[in-house]
């Protein structure tokens, strides 16, 4: 092999190599989605808001829904209806959500259990996510669905979140932590799935 073949070689995959990044060109759609996103999507969500002793105090139901879509830096983004600035998008590995000019993963998919990364921008504040199960049979008024549970922990220690994604369906149960100022963890709320609109 000549100097100019293997140059021409180093330069092909190179270019090869650019080229086979994780994002999804605009025409293409990733089949399998952690959250399936497509506009018109909705969730309804029952929340039950908590207190430390474990009392019920308040229950009200809310939707979430993809308002529109836009294409940002040659990539299909979706736009959240009711989720502040939310713009997200489904790539290879898993479900991005986009601040300013980066992104970043929320959701790991296709995970295995026990498999754990960081979420965050800031190097030194941000939440371990440690994936607990990949089939946990979660019943919840929408329905029984098989769900991947993803443990957050606050970088500092305390746990953040577990929440139970079903593949090609979304967020089926979502339970939110807070903790006492003597240290004492508890529930404060739970989202649970009450009907969903997937296109």
């Amino acid at each position: 092999m000549s100097k100019i073949d293997i140059l021409l070689f180093i330069l092909l995959l190179s270019i090869l190599c650019t080229t086979c990044e994780d994002s999804v060109s605009p025409d293409e759609k990733v089949l399998n989605q952690i959250i399936p996103l497509e506009v018109g999507n909705e969730w309804t969500l029952r929340i039950q808001w908590y207190d430390s002793s474990g009392t019920l105090t308040n229950v009200h139901y809310d939707s979430f829904a993809i308002a529109r879509d836009t294409i940002i830096q040659n990539e299909r983004w979706f736009i959240w209806s009711n989720i502040a600035r939310t713009i997200a998008t489904n790539r290879q590995s898993g479900y991005y959500y986009r601040f300013g000019n980066s992104s970043y993963l929320v959701l790991k998919y296709p995970v295995r259990k026990g498999e754990n990364y960081k979420y965050g921008e800031d190097p030194d504040i941000y939440l371990n996510v440690t994936v607990l199960s990949i089939d946990s049979v979660i019943s919840v008024p929408a329905g029984d669905f098989s769900c991947i549970v993803y443990e957050w922990r606050n970088s500092y220690g305390p746990l953040s979140s577990i929440e139970f994604y079903a593949p090609n369906i979304g967020m089926v149960r979502y339970d939110r932590y807070s903790s006492t100022s003597s240290g004492y963890v508890y529930m404060d709320s739970r989202f649970d799935l009450t009907e969903m609109e997937i296109k």
